[in-house]
């Protein structure tokens, strides 16, 4: 396993983006994050097919935080169930690790 990951988490809105963002740096449990542009989602809930706006929060994190990161996203999130997916960084630029590192791990 890789030492570092991304973790991918829909969000409803900008302002609960940033909200987890936040607190996810300010508690170094993630280096650095992501919100990008409102998109559209398409999923079934509850046996209904849904159309919503939502935004996806990237946030860059040590293996190791996972789990703490998902269990402070799940305090933070409005949603019963939300997507919490890590993915691997399998390569970045030695420098941008190190950094990383450094702000995981003052």
């Amino acid at each position: 396993m890789t030492e570092f990951c991304m973790v991918y988490v829909p969000v409803p809105d900008e302002e609960t983006g940033v909200a987890i963002a936040k607190a996810a740096v300010a508690e170094r449990w993630a280096a650095c994050a992501n919100l990008y542009a409102a998109g559209i989602s398409v999923y079934e809930w509850e046996g209904k097919v849904c159309v919503e706006s939502e935004r996806v929060l990237l946030l860059k994190t040590a293996n190791e935080n996972f789990s703490k990161l998902a269990a402070r996203i799940k305090e933070l999130h409005p949603y019963s169930v939300p997507a919490i997916l890590r993915l691997p960084i399998s390569d970045a630029n030695a420098e941008y690790l190190d950094w990383m590192r450094k702000v995981l791990n003052p």
